[in-house]
C-alpha cells in the first residue's frame, strides 16, 4: 500500500479512477509529455489505462505511485520504482502539469518522497534519469542535492528512438530534509 504523504502545499496520495480527467489534462499536453517515457494521451481512455496500470504496479509492490494533489486538483505524479532492496536503492520519476510549473511544487513533492525513501524505506540511494536537454528537471534534482553521475548514451528506447540520459544520484548522507515540511521525522 502506498502511504499518504504531505508537504506544506502538496498532498501525495494514491491515484483513483476519478483522477482520470486531471491525468488527461497534463498527459495530453505535448510540452509536458516531451521528456517522459509514456506516449501523449490522445483520449481519456489513455489516462484510465495509465491509472489501471499504476494500480497494478502498486498492488504488485513494483513501485510507489502518488498523485500530486494541490488544493484538491491533480497537479501531476511522482513515484519510486525499480526498488532494489538488496542494494537499498530506487529510482524516482515525476511529472507536473504545465500550470503547476515554476511554483516550487515539484521540489516540494520530491523532498517529501525523498524523506519517505530515506527515513521510512531505509534506502541508501535514490537515482534519477533525465534527458540531457531537460534542464528544468536537472535543476530541480540539483536543488534537492542530486549529483550528476554520468551520461548514459542511447540508454533507453522510447517513442521510436534511442534516448541518452543523464544519471543522477543522491545518497542518504547527502539528503537534507526541509524542516518546514516536517521532514526527517
Amino acid at each position: 500500500m502506498v502511504p499518504v504523504l504531505r508537504g506544506p502545499r502538496v498532498h501525495l496520495r494514491p491515484f483513483t479512477l476519478d483522477d482520470a480527467p486531471g491525468v488527461y489534462a497534463y498527459g495530453s499536453d505535448p510540452e509536458v509529455a516531451r521528456h517522459v517515457s509514456w506516449p501523449l494521451h490522445q483520449r481519456i481512455d489513455d489516462s484510465l489505462s495509465f491509472l489501471a496500470a499504476s494500480a497494478e504496479r502498486v498492488a504488485s509492490g513494483a513501485c510507489h505511485d502518488w498523485c500530486i494533489d494541490v488544493r484538491g486538483q491533480v497537479a501531476g505524479s511522482i513515484g519510486l520504482f525499480d526498488h532494489q532492496p538488496t542494494h537499498e536503492r530506487a529510482e524516482v520519476g515525476y511529472v507536473l502539469g504545465r500550470r503547476y510549473w515554476r511554483q516550487g511544487l515539484g521540489s516540494e513533492a520530491l523532498r517529501v518522497v525523498l524523506d519517505h525513501a530515506f527515513c521510512d524505506l531505509a534506502l541508501r540511494k535514490v537515482v534519477a534519469h533525465v534527458r540531457p536537454e531537460n534542464s528544468a528537471s536537472r535543476a530541480l534534482l540539483a536543488r534537492a542535492g542530486f549529483r550528476e553521475e554520468g551520461l548514459l548514451r542511447q540508454h533507453l528506447f522510447f517513442k521510436g528512438e534511442w534516448w541518452d540520459v543523464v544519471s543522477l544520484g543522491l545518497l542518504v548522507g547527502e539528503f537534507r530534509p526541509d524542516p518546514a515540511s516536517g521532514g526527517g521525522q
